[in-house]
């Protein structure tokens, strides 16, 4: 099954190798050498032994009876010896073959003609290694084809820990030029990982039907993917994508039901028209809180691209938002984290999560420092770490970072300068702080933290133009700023860093409205930009940026003017629908 395959992909040292040969080789396989010495002694002592009884059966008796082994036999005529109760205690085909009603006491020998011994062995070790990071480094550096030959045999053998664990590798590594090998590869062998891997493919099906790979999926698997109203298709691909896979599948007389649902498509007046049918869309944005004309709000509104529309988030998802503005806010895995701001009276400390699986807001633990036109940003799935901002007396330099893990604030080295109004992003493993209002002036210096000297460091070369109340955000390889306000008025402008040559260009005018204190947020290949304040009124114009084609185009406006607001994205999750609402 190819498991010279196996070694790491990277140009480090680990690999299969390393982990699947070990010193402690007696749980799973050696030569017994002090019951073969035994037994050679007892033999030669043995005066009656002169028929002839085998030496070498003898010698696997003893060592059976003496250390509870079981004889495992591979193709090639590879033999390991194997613990027996660390066989039924971790796999369920041997505990079946070994306590079952089938068992005798030949069944401490074992043909297992149909798998590899070093397949069984990293299988084994995947589960049993007590080096669990050295572990998941070995499965993260192979390949999915790899993956899916050890997951082969994991599933064949019934050890659920590894199945567990190499399913998650294989669903990570699956991707939209492998995705439908993979699903119907999952779907012969565990239903589970079929079941995820089906949802992944789903969400991403439109770049599936760009490499035209959805032709390998059967018409049952096609037809409950496309008619999924979370696949997210363009009303205008589906004729096109349905068109493909009748070409593709004609002669085989395999696609009646496509065909079908086609002719629906194409001819308006036919009854059950498919041409009405909604999709869902497999990303929103969520506008979080802010400043109206009343003060502070917790507001949530929903933005639906596919319909260019804003609705409110259930009145049930935001009863326990307080409300706040001037907050840090992002999205980080399963939660929307929002830390600080300002409640119209002082700035806060405190921290709350909107749990995106069960669409509540829930409590954490505050932050050490009180902070407002603060920002927020995720790493690494887990953490979030909170950057500068106001405390009611002064702008900061501090900073701090939550685990979730402890559920608390841990204290990170303070940026260089303080600032207020920041923009920050994560980028290329650091994390980029850019202008901002010390309590002076807007700022147009940008620093960066690097995590292994943990240190700030300027970058070379500041922003052209002094910016506050603005924000950050990573496209095309670089760091785009936009708008903001520089001592005298809000700016259309917008700057774009390129890291490799440490410059910061300016983009002219992409902003039809100027703004501060906006929501900014990516979305397909545009950047929205949402409300904030234009220098004499609080805005709700919205407008959509390409930054490839250097252009706008204004999009559905917020249900009310708002500043101070935060603009998050959540992509493939199956709760969007119940966001929605009944929009």
């Amino acid at each position: 099954m190819g498991i010279l395959r196996l070694k790491s992909r990277s140009s480090g040292t680990t690999g299969s190798t390393k982990l699947c040969v070990t010193k402690k080789r007696n749980s799973f396989k050696g030569t017994k050498t002090e019951y073969v010495l035994d037994m050679i002694k007892a033999h030669l002592m043995d005066s009656q032994n002169k028929g002839g009884h085998n030496l070498k059966s003898k010698l696997e008796a003893v060592v059976q009876a003496s250390s509870k082994d079981v004889i495992l036999m591979f193709p090639n005529k590879q033999i390991s010896y194997v613990n027996f109760d660390l066989l039924v205690n971790t796999s369920q085909y041997f505990k079946m073959a070994l306590n079952g009603p089938f068992s005798t006491s030949m069944t401490l020998r074992l043909n297992m003609l149909t798998i590899s011994k070093r397949h069984f062995e990293v299988v084994m070790r995947i589960v049993h290694h007590k080096d669990i990071k050295r572990t998941n480094k070995f499965l993260e550096d192979l390949s999915p084809a790899c993956l899916i030959e050890i997951f082969d045999v994991a599933t064949f053998l019934l050890v659920d820990k590894a199945i567990e664990r190499i399913g998650f590798y294989i669903l990570t590594k699956s991707h939209s030029e492998n995705i439908v090998a993979v699903y119907n590869i999952a779907s012969l062998r565990n239903f589970e990982l079929a079941c995820l891997v089906k949802q992944k493919l789903i969400y991403h099906f439109l770049n599936v039907a760009l490499n035209k790979t959805y032709l390998d999926l059967d018409e049952k698997d096609f037809l409950d993917i496309f008619t999924d109203k979370r696949c997210d298709i363009p009303k205008q691909s589906e004729a096109k994508i349905l068109y493909g896979y009748v070409a593709e599948h004609f002669d085989k007389r395999k696609t009646t039901k496509v065909l079908e649902l086609y002719k629906k498509l194409i001819e308006p007046c036919a009854s059950n028209n498919f041409a009405d049918f909604k999709r869902l869309p497999n990303k929103i944005l969520l506008s979080i809180g802010g400043w109206v004309s009343e003060g502070p709000t917790n507001e949530i509104t929903v933005y639906n691209y596919r319909e260019d529309k804003w609705t409110k988030l259930p009145e049930a998802m935001t009863k326990a938002c307080k409300k706040n503005s001037y907050q840090g806010v992002c999205k980080n895995k399963d939660y929307i984290y929002s830390v600080g701001g300002f409640d119209a009276s002082k700035s806060m400390n405190t921290c709350s999560r909107f749990n995106l699986k069960r669409l509540e807001w829930e409590s954490v633990s505050n932050m050490h420092d009180k902070r407002s036109y603060c920002k927020l940003v995720a790493i690494n799935d887990k953490n979030v770490i909170a950057l500068g901002g106001f405390d009611g007396s002064k702008r900061l330099t501090t900073t701090e970072y939550y685990a979730p893990a402890s559920n608390q604030w841990e204290k990170m080295r303070p940026m260089l300068e303080c600032r207020s109004d920041l923009g920050a992003l994560y980028h290329k493993a650091n994390i980029y702080v850019c202008g901002g209002f010390d309590g002076k002036a807007p700022l147009k210096t940008v620093e960066f933290y690097d995590f292994e000297a943990d240190r700030w460091f300027k970058t070379g070369k500041s922003m052209q133009v002094g910016r506050s109340g603005i924000n950050g955000i990573e496209t095309n390889g670089g760091i785009f700023i936009a708008g903001g306000y520089d001592g005298n008025k809000r700016l259309y402008s917008a700057e774009f860093y390129d890291s490799r040559e440490g410059i910061w260009q300016l983009l002219g005018k992409p902003l039809k409205e100027c703004r501060s204190n906006y929501g900014m947020e990516k979305i397909g290949d545009g950047i929205v930009f949402c409300g904030g304040f234009n220098g004499n009124l609080l805005t709700d114009s919205c407008e959509l940026f390409d930054p490839r084609a250097q252009s706008t185009i204004i999009v559905a406006p917020l249900q009310s003017p708002r500043s101070a607001l935060s603009l998050v994205k959540i992509e493939n999750c199956w709760n969007i629908e119940s966001m929605l609402g009944s929009a």
